[in-house]
């Protein structure tokens, strides 16, 4: 049975929260033993795990002051469970868990990386610092393959490529929120996005494509489905464009997929992506998009056939494109007609069988040296 140790940031609602719980809950545990390290302690996706009967260890960072002590609890954890593979997720946990898992003697580290980021090259730095450290990195699509490629110099064999995945049975059982609980009527175009509420997600062009949009079509309505840091800043902005009346914030809710459902139209506004769950989720549900071609967006998208792409940053592109949808009813529903086959494709099912594959062969590799045959068997 291989031994495998999860580590991540932080155990709370997010995209790569929720990829650790559906691998660690979906593993077949005839193959494969699991336990989680979180960084910061536990959240809500803790509990998810625990009724799996997953063991999470105690410790977590609360406080920078403890956060300095982590190391140390995390080697003493690596020397207790001696994991034949150890998988991280996210910035903090992805450049700890390579030295500190290096240190202990870990056989095989795996990082998973999101999102090319663009901002916080701080971050890229220790990444090329480390990247030597890692037995392999999984990229959530194409373009953060070739991004890690070429920004942070990691070779190709060390890369691999894994799509996030959808349960579909689940997608067809969700009910759609009604609409006049969220301020629209059947005149309504409803609009929505869900979003972390920061720079990266480039809400301001999208408030400017509503303006645009409101002088010719007065009965549209934008939500937004998230929070953040410039959450005070964008409301506002809101403000002083004086379109309280067509963008709602909504805030963190736990029913976003009946709320996408709902929607005549999705949007995403981002200046950079990795691989957009929501996007994903909108297109599996029948929702056709407008988005900016960013990230893995166009390997969710296709162009002209369940969405349509515009240029980042360009306001008046994404008002173009919404304006295409609203004027072209037809357009929209053979759209929405050809989005939610995106559900059969990107499924749980083939993201888990995918990295219990890349999981066996990096460990049977591993076991063709002699010095792990010992250590296998620990």
């Amino acid at each position: 049975m291989i031994r495998i140790l999860y580590l991540i940031t932080d155990l709370d609602i997010g995209g790569a929260e929720k990829n650790l719980y559906y691998l660690a809950s979906h593993l077949d545990r005839r193959k494969f033993s699991v336990r989680v390290i979180s960084l910061q302690g536990e959240g809500e996706i803790a509990e998810l795990l625990k009724k799996e009967g997953i063991y999470i260890y105690p410790y977590g960072a609360k406080s920078k002051k403890n956060f300095t002590t982590f190391p140390l609890h995390l080697f003493k954890a690596l020397k207790e469970f001696k994991p034949h593979l150890m998988h991280t997720f996210l910035f903090h946990a992805n450049f700890t868990g390579r030295i500190i898992g290096r240190l202990a003697g870990v056989p095989c580290i795996i990082s998973s990386v999101r999102v090319m980021e663009k901002e916080k090259r701080w971050h890229i730095w220790l990444e090329r610092w480390s990247k030597n450290l890692i037995d392999r990195e999984i990229c959530v699509c194409r373009a953060v393959k070739d991004f890690r490629k070429e920004e942070i110099g990691i070779k190709e064999d060390k890369l691999a490529v894994i799509y996030n995945g959808l349960d579909p049975e689940k997608i067809k059982t969700v009910i759609p929120y009604p609409r006049e609980k969220l301020g629209a009527s059947e005149k309504t175009f409803l609009i929505g996005t869900v979003s972390r509420l920061e720079k990266q997600k480039g809400l301001p062009y999208l408030f400017e494509a509503i303006k645009i949009l409101s002088r010719e079509n007065p009965d549209i309505i934008l939500l937004i489905v998230g929070k953040g840091e410039e959450e005070r800043k964008l409301k506002e902005k809101v403000k002083g464009m004086k379109l309280e009346n067509k963008v709602i914030f909504l805030g963190f809710r736990r029913d976003v997929l009946p709320i996408l459902a709902s929607l005549d139209l999705f949007v995403l506004s981002s200046l950079w992506e990795g691989f957009p769950n929501a996007l994903l989720e909108a297109q599996a549900l029948g929702i056709p998009a407008v988005a900016t071609g960013v990230g893995g967006t166009g390997e969710i998208i296709r162009e002209g056939e369940s969405g349509i792409i515009v240029p980042p940053g360009d306001s008046k592109m994404l008002a173009r494109g919404i304006s295409e949808l609203i004027k072209n009813r037809s357009l929209l529903r053979k759209m929405g007609e050809e989005a939610r086959k995106i559900g059969n494709i990107f499924t749980l099912e083939r993201m888990v069988r995918e990295h219990e594959k890349l999981y066996q062969e990096l460990w049977q590799k591993k076991l063709k040296r002699k010095d792990m045959v010992e250590y296998s068997q620990a």
